[in-house]
């Protein structure tokens, strides 16, 4: 049974719902299809709750410091990618819900092996000691003991971050 939604709030949740299903990889026409609207308003929907997905995500992980690490990427966005600021949060936000390397990876930070790649033999999870500043690369610990490697970023996007142990921010 669903809890009851008060009217007042039923957009924000659609909206929350739809970011949620497009962190997880449908497309506009599969969240159409599943809330019942046209692709153009899946799509806003989508966008319009990604921000604060990112939001609760980033507050667990790293709870007062979450606005500032926010406030730090969007603007290293407009900064260096000449982003609109808009558009730059929405590459953030985006980036937070869909667990993103690229973007996330940090040093302190706990990555889990997602559900679907257990088959593969990786470790069940990584920590991140080192991320090189000049290059797509990370130094990563298994949990298994003390054997370090270096790996491209995009090795880790069969994990998710769970954890970050962040001394300062940004």
């Amino acid at each position: 049974m669903t809890a009851y939604i008060p009217p007042e709030h039923r957009a924000d949740q659609w909206a929350r719902d739809a970011a949620r299903l497009y962190a997880d990889g449908r497309t506009p026409a599969e969240i159409a299809a599943l809330l019942w609207v046209n692709e153009g308003t899946a799509l806003h929907m989508a966008r319009t709750g990604l921000l604060p997905l990112a939001a609760e995500h980033l507050q667990q992980l790293l709870g007062d410091s979450a606005d500032d690490w926010l406030d730090a990427r969007v603007t290293d966005y407009v900064e260096q990618d000449l982003l609109d600021p808009d558009a730059a949060l929405t590459v953030v936000a985006l980036a937070v819900c869909t667990h993103d390397p690229l973007v996330l990876a940090d040093a302190g930070q706990r990555w889990t092996l997602r559900p679907e790649w257990h088959s593969l033999g990786s470790p069940p999870a990584v920590t991140i000691t080192a991320r090189h500043p000049d290059s797509p690369h990370v130094d990563l610990q298994h949990d298994d003991g003390d054997q370090e490697h270096e790996v491209d970023l995009t090795q880790l996007a069969a994990y998710q971050l769970t954890g970050w142990n962040r001394q300062e921010v940004p």
